[in-house]
């Protein structure tokens, strides 16, 4: 009886949950997209200036660097909308 009143309670935090999962893992969709052609221009762009004598070493790493961090990013939301998702579903077998 107690465990049906909190669930009954608890509906619109689920729905919400829901809601956000969906939307971070959208986002995260699109950002990853966008941010993995960014950081695939970087990492080429370092590699071939470094190839060509360009760049020196040292600033063909810090670009490198630079796209490793844009290849990391979406990360965030993923790890966000599975939060979500954690919470969800511990709320939905209490």
């Amino acid at each position: 009886m107690f465990k049906m009143l909190i669930k009954i309670l608890l509906f619109p935090v689920m729905v919400l949950l829901a809601l956000c999962e969906a939307i971070c893992a959208a986002v995260a969709h699109v950002s990853g997209i966008i941010t993995h052609l960014i950081a695939g221009t970087f990492i080429l762009a370092a590699i071939l200036s470094c190839g060509f004598g360009l760049e020196s070493w040292s600033v063909a790493v810090r670009m490198i660097i630079a796209g490793v961090i844009f290849l990391v990013l979406p990360m965030i939301g993923t790890i966000l909308s599975a939060g979500f998702a954690f919470v969800n579903a511990w709320i939905r077998t209490m």
